[in-house]
């Protein structure tokens, strides 16, 4: 069978990555090892011309869409213009569906959701469908049956390690990787899920369907990790730098310290990562050196301590985050800080407190963000309920969109820290 997915992304930006997802990755190995045959169409914005040729030059007998939160509306749209041109089963499926099924299930078009892992269930709904089995039965899936939903069971989270390694076949990955070899470089996953639940994350709500954070998260062996590193380097000769997207990696001690041995000796790259500041002092960061870090990306998301554990749920002291970077600098790897403004109930004062420790850490790179409210996090559903949305369109993370409006601070004062935010902490100044 033909299956075609569609990619909606954010639009291009200086702050937005628009490359390769291993999700669709794995998805796609695991309809290819079954025989399935998959293609790739990604958009930023409605292009109807681009679908319609996609869909009559693949003929697909399944549409899966693939979507966070932020592109739900442009899937949306795909969705319905895709149901025009043809009568193949479409599907949606990413954070969003997991986070709001029954919103996903209504989109014009769609037919079913994808809750939950997916890539087994696709695989089976692929082969339900090829085959003429009820396709309604299919574990995971939620599906329109006429003015009924048929939700079925999710079944227990994946062995990592069973998973082929993810197709980058499908994307044109030596492209991707060539536009951003020397700051994203290529790319892998280590692990799936975050034990933690900040109230303004997905994955408290991503969990949910498996018993909750710390059942779901979960790494890969060592071996499988760097086996696939290699694979990658094999087929792409000019690999500089690699990335590993974990929300936290190498959380646990033991798989690090075998990491270590096993990916200074076999890969020897530098790489880059992300760490949760409470969980970063001087061991850990010298321990990623040794390995071959050189640059650490760390969530500070707010310098306010009301706002950082009533609001975000994020029970770290200002000290654990001023440690932490000290910790990576005083191992010579560069640092990363992630920002967020334009909080719930956040004021004037919360964000120059943001600024204050910004200037006290001294990062050597500054990601902002707006924030955006996520479907199903329990910051998301607050903003619901005080009648705070919808604000401005977004469409990234990181688009300068005030998508809440609260009385603690006007829109305008929030757009006016997003651009100033960078000079504020480094060159100083008047607000």
């Amino acid at each position: 069978m033909n299956v075609l997915f569609l990619y909606p992304v954010p639009r291009p930006g200086r702050k937005v990555y628009t490359g390769y997802s291993h999700g669709i990755g794995h998805l796609s190995a695991e309809l290819k090892a079954r025989g399935h045959r998959t293609a790739l169409l990604i958009l930023s914005e409605m292009d109807e011309d681009r679908l319609a040729r996609a869909v009559e030059a693949h003929r697909p007998g399944l549409i899966a869409i693939s979507c966070a939160s932020p592109q739900a509306g442009l899937a949306g749209r795909l969705a319905a213009v895709a149901r025009a041109r043809t009568d193949m089963l479409i599907v949606i499926g990413g954070p969003h569906a997991t986070c709001d099924p029954q919103g996903a299930l209504a989109m014009d078009g769609v037919d079913g959701v994808c809750v939950g892992e997916g890539e087994k269930a696709l695989a089976e709904l692929a082969g339900a469908i090829e085959e003429g089995r009820d396709r309604l039965k299919t574990p995971n899936f939620w599906f329109r049956d006429g003015p009924d939903t048929v939700k079925n069971s999710v079944g227990p989270p994946m062995d990592l390690d069973s998973l082929g390694h993810p197709d980058r076949d499908l994307f044109p990955y030596a492209r991707i990787l060539a536009r951003h070899r020397e700051v994203v470089g290529a790319e892998f996953m280590a692990a799936r899920g975050c034990p933690f639940s900040c109230r303004y994350c997905a994955n408290e709500r991503l969990s949910a369907p498996y018993g909750g954070a710390a059942r779901y998260f979960r790494c890969r062996s060592v071996e499988r990790l760097v086996d696939e590193i290699e694979a990658v380097r094999s087929r792409y000769k000019d690999v500089r730098l690699i990335g590993f997207h974990d929300d936290i990696f190498a959380l646990k001690a033991g798989w690090l310290e075998e990491f270590v041995r096993a990916y200074s000796e076999r890969i020897g790259l530098p790489f880059w990562c992300n760490q949760r500041p409470d969980l970063l002092d001087a061991g850990r960061a010298r321990a990623l050196r040794r390995a071959g870090c050189v640059r650490i990306h760390i969530g500070v998301e707010s310098g306010s301590d009301r706002v950082r554990t009533g609001v975000l749920g994020r029970k770290i002291a200002r000290e654990r985050i001023v440690e932490a970077f000290r910790a990576v600098k005083a191992e010579g790897m560069r640092a990363v800080a992630f920002n967020m403004i334009g909080l719930p109930g956040e004021t004037e004062a919360d964000i120059l407190e943001t600024i204050d420790l910004n200037r006290e850490i001294r990062p050597d790179w500054i990601i902002l963000s707006v924030y955006y409210p996520l479907s199903g996090t329990v910051l998301g559903d607050r903003c619901l309920e005080q009648g705070w949305m919808p604000g401005e369109s977004s469409s990234s993370y990181y688009d300068p969109a005030v998508a809440i409006r609260h009385p603690a601070i006007e829109a305008s004062r929030v757009r006016h820290y997003y651009r100033n935010f960078v000079r504020l902490v480094y060159g100083g100044g008047p607000d």
